[in-house]
């Protein structure tokens, strides 16, 4: 299990937040996870895994929060994960309505 989203690093938060918006359609396809999980310690990927599908809705909203908080991303920072986001979600080659709502909440969850 990961700790406290106050001592996440970088690629903890990331792979937290893709595998958020990833579950949009209640499912996490294996492109996706691929997407989320390549070029990771498969140590850390299970760990990941574990604590978000340990969290509710609730909580994985919050940790998303209190993670982004931590990091104070920039502007230009922000506009990469939004960019990163995107990619996820093309990696089946669509993009869906469902989509591009959860791209909206999470670019409101890692402003500052």
């Amino acid at each position: 299990m990961i700790d406290t989203p106050a001592t996440w690093k970088l690629a903890e938060f990331k792979m937290y937040l893709f595998f958020y918006c990833a579950d949009t359609d209640l499912s996490v396809n294996v492109k996706e996870e691929n997407f989320i999980t390549k070029f990771q310690d498969p140590i850390l990927v299970n760990n990941v895994k574990s604590a978000f599908d340990a969290d509710d809705e609730f909580k994985r909203t919050e940790r998303i929060r209190q993670a982004a908080e931590q990091f104070q991303f920039t502007g230009e920072e922000q506009g990469t994960l939004m960019a990163e986001i995107l990619d996820l979600f093309l990696v089946d080659g669509e993009f869906h309505e469902w989509e591009k709502s959860v791209m909206l909440a999470a670019h409101e969850l890692i402003r500052p």
